[in-house]
């Protein structure tokens, strides 16, 4: 089981703030997403939609399951949006 969450730094006071949990359950499982902020979800929808790309070039999406929450940190790594893993708890969820 392998947990990941976007983050993002605010514009105005550059807090950092959680936008979304996206997990896997196990090998062979699709990624799961937890949108935060539901005026949020769409967006974010369309920005994990788009895929990522693995550490060997290949193209991953939320079907790829724990090799797509394991790209994510390498794929998101801005200073105003990143993606870092997280512990997960027994029911499949960030424990944050």
């Amino acid at each position: 089981m392998r947990a990941a969450e976007l983050r993002r730094r605010g514009a105005g006071d550059g807090a950092v703030e959680g936008l979304a949990r996206v997990w896997a359950d196990g090998p062979g499982l699709p990624a799961h997403v937890h949108v935060y902020d539901p005026e949020l979800r769409a967006g974010i929808e369309m920005i994990l939609g788009l895929g990522v790309v693995s550490s060997d070039g290949r193209s991953l999406g939320l079907e790829d399951g724990e090799e797509f929450v394991a790209a994510l940190p390498s794929h998101y790594h801005s200073s105003r949006m990143w993606a870092v893993e997280v512990p997960a708890n027994e029911e499949g969820e960030s424990a944050s």
